[in-house]
């Protein structure tokens, strides 16, 4: 089946982003890096050496700047990395680091991939490294060609030549960097007997050590805002469509295609799709329609069935389906969704087992919110997208009278029908968050300070069942209000932001976790908080909170806790830097969220034993925190507010973000000064009303944009 491709420029594009993503690869990449630059012999040599030398220094300077920024952050990367070996390589770097960078990148069979990371862990100067790299790529890219050109005038079969080349290349790599692991070792460790101090191994010092030096913040903060693009349900649907559409398209077919050059490839021919220029802009435009309807309209909790439905109408108007392009979203949905986000992402950051996959497959499959986790939202609409794309690329609409025009047009229509009917049945139950401005102000200020400890991702009902007698003494000597709800989407940032500006997402503007805003260093929330109004009356609002509440409030007022910490310390360290901010700058409206047992939600989901045990450790955490307060003095005329910002629904990975009833009851006690005890009130309230009644307690006018009453 033929197939057209431009030999430069899909080649170029392809091949250079291939070289760039194999720089974080360590020995084998030596032996990828020599067939992929290989592969490039079609092209003009001097263009395949631009191309080869460009990728190669960009992705070494990738791999060099993570390492430098995680080798003395991350505990767990500064132990893969043995801190005692890399003290031993920044003392062999200042005597003859030079001449060995130089080599192991001029010459293609020494280890490249290695020297990255060494020079990165060792804070080898950039203003070296970067010429270096540059300078050496450019010699290194012009051997491989050399070679590969006289490869390609053999006559020989070339896979077993290949396979040869291969294994000989991996194994010098390996001995190679043996030898100069050996040879580091043996100098360093003569020339000073000087003590190195060894890496903290606990996880209490871990945390600690994180936290006294803040060198995460700035990291962590970057890395929340990429992973709410693959979190949020809607990005995550853009971003993996189109992943799966350049694998199925143009990646796959590229390196069948290529690869026949030195391997017999025939068999593989089935996986290309014949289409020209013309039926891929035809194709892209005619997708765009799908990916703004799947984008703007939500299917929740039982109105996904609609999906499904339009999944079966496509196969039975178009009656093809992609067998390739179902097995590559399957096998990659999964490993993400399973494996990397359910057992090795929540194993760095929280400390879960490697094993966990083997409940997680189960909370996907029934998850309910608006996550990428979401699979019987997510799978449709991507198996949908996916297959009317390729379907369209075999069988390209020309013009509007062509005889798939009116199937294609009656899918969209059903497709924007669906999701009409799914928002117009389904907000018919999420209240509005309407309301007149607080009119409620009291000029006469009643407490000195107030002390907001938000358990993020608590259901109301969880917390009742748990043994928590400390929240149990707030219930009984403060206030309880017992029917406080959250706002929709029940999203962390979304709530804290409605939470402290007293208004809905219509007004201050955050209508998900991810919030575009914080790519261009603006500030989400578009309307005054509470933390403004403190200002302006010379009182001082803060919060302790991980990376991804400053792209609501801005880093004046976050003081971000890294959340790669072992889940059962994480609270911990967050009371321990609320302790630290009250000692050193004592403002009058503190707040703190914590965030364990919402981690632990989507670990083992909410109905979890794991769940009611994770509130019962926070319970005992308050406890201590609210100890320190009275022994610094600092409960006297104060304020505790007990609440969450959302719950989570009763099945799936702790699911937050529709209108689950777990997820939208949320509790609510207020105690201290001036507040009344032992009173119960069942009237609905939201959690927006919080700004309004914390500005009433501090006697200063509430947010601009409030509609919250005074509790």
């Amino acid at each position: 089946m033929a197939f057209e491709l431009d030999p430069t420029l899909l080649t170029v594009i392809i091949v250079f982003f291939i070289l760039i993503s194999i720089e974080a690869i360590p020995i084998v990449a030596l032996a990828l890096e020599f067939f992929v630059v290989l592969l490039l012999t079609a092209v003009p040599p001097l263009l395949t050496i631009i191309i080869g030398t460009v990728g190669i220094v960009i992705g070494s300077m990738i791999s060099y700047s993570y390492t430098y920024l995680l080798s003395e952050k991350v505990p767990w990367i500064r132990k893969l990395l043995e801190k005692k070996k890399i003290e031993r390589m920044i003392r062999f770097f200042n005597k003859r680091g030079d001449p060995l960078l130089i080599a192991t990148r001029c010459i293609p069979f020494l280890p490249f991939r290695p020297m990255n990371f060494v020079c990165g862990a060792t804070k080898y100067p950039w203003k070296k490294y970067f010429p270096i790299t540059l300078f050496c790529s450019f010699v290194r890219v012009s051997i491989i060609v050399a070679i590969g050109q006289e490869i390609l005038k053999l006559k020989v079969s070339l896979l077993p030549l290949f396979i040869v080349l291969f294994i000989v290349i991996i194994i010098i790599g390996i001995i190679v960097d043996r030898v100069l692991s050996k040879v580091i070792a043996k100098e360093t460790l003569e020339s000073t007997s000087q003590e190195i101090p060894s890496v903290p191994t606990s996880a209490t010092d871990s945390c600690e050590s994180i936290e006294k030096t803040h060198g995460l913040k700035r990291l962590e903060i970057y890395a929340a805002r990429m992973w709410n693009l693959l979190n949020e349900g809607k990005s995550f649907f853009l971003i993996f469509s189109v992943f799966i559409i350049l694998l199925r398209v143009i990646i796959i077919p590229f390196l069948i295609l290529v690869g026949a050059n030195f391997f017999p490839m025939d068999g593989l021919l089935i996986l290309l799709i014949n289409y020209s220029n013309t039926s891929l802009i035809s194709s892209v435009l005619f997708i765009i329609p799908f990916l703004v309807v799947f984008i703007i309209f939500d299917f929740p909790l039982k109105y996904r069935v609609f999906l499904w439905v339009l999944l079966g109408v496509f196969f039975l108007i178009f009656q093809y389906i992609d067998l390739i392009s179902s097995i590559l979203i399957l096998i990659f949905y999964f490993f993400f969704t399973v494996f990397l986000w359910g057992s090795i992402y929540y194993h760095f950051r929280v400390g879960t087992s490697l094993t966990n996959f083997r409940r997680f497959w189960k909370l996907v499959l029934e998850n309910p919110d608006s996550t990428s986790g979401n699979s019987l939202e997510q799978l449709p609409k991507i198996f949908i997208t996916v297959s009317l794309f390729t379907f369209l690329l075999r069988n390209p609409i020309t013009t509007l009278t062509d005889n798939l025009f009116l199937p294609y047009l009656i899918l969209l229509i059903l497709a924007v029908s669906m999701g009409l009917l799914s928002h117009l049945l389904y907000f018919r139950i999420i209240p509005r968050e309407t309301g007149v401005h607080t009119t409620i102000i009291n000029n006469e200020r009643l407490v000195d300070r107030i002390y907001v400890i938000v358990i993020d991702g608590c259901r109301r009902d969880r917390l009742e069942e748990a043994d928590t007698p400390t929240i149990d003494y707030l219930r009984n000597e403060g206030t309880e209000y017992s029917n406080m709800r959250t706002v929709y989407p029940a999203r962390t940032v979304v709530c804290f932001s409605s939470m402290f500006t007293g208004a809905g997402k219509e007004k201050h503007g955050v209508t998900s976790n991810l919030v575009l805003k914080s790519f261009f260093g603006k500030k989400g929330v578009k309307v005054e908080s509470i933390f403004d109004t403190l200002e302006k009356n010379n009182m001082k609002g803060r919060m302790v909170a991980i990376a991804h509440l400053i792209d609501a409030f801005g880093e004046k007022i976050v003081q971000t806790v890294s959340a790669v910490c072992p889940n059962d310390l994480i609270d911990g360290v967050i009371f321990k830097t609320a302790e630290s901010i009250i000692e050193k700058e004592d403002p009058e409206l503190l707040v703190i969220q914590l965030i364990s047992t919402d981690q632990t939600g989507h670990v083992f989901g909410s109905s979890s034993l794991e769940y009611l045990q994770k509130i019962e450790e926070t319970d005992k955490k308050i406890s201590e925190f609210l100890e320190w307060l009275k022994e610094k003095d600092k409960l006297k005329n104060s304020v505790i507010v007990i609440m969450a910002d959302h719950g989570q629904s009763h099945r799936g990975i702790g699911a937050h973000g529709h209108w689950d009833k777990g997820e939208r009851e949320v509790p609510f006690i207020i105690w201290g000064h001036t507040i009344k005890k032992g009173v119960k009130i069942d009237k609905e309230v939201r959690i927006l009303d919080l700004a309004p009644t914390l500005s009433y307690l501090f006697g200063i006018p509430p947010p601009k944009e409030s509609i919250g009453i005074v509790l």
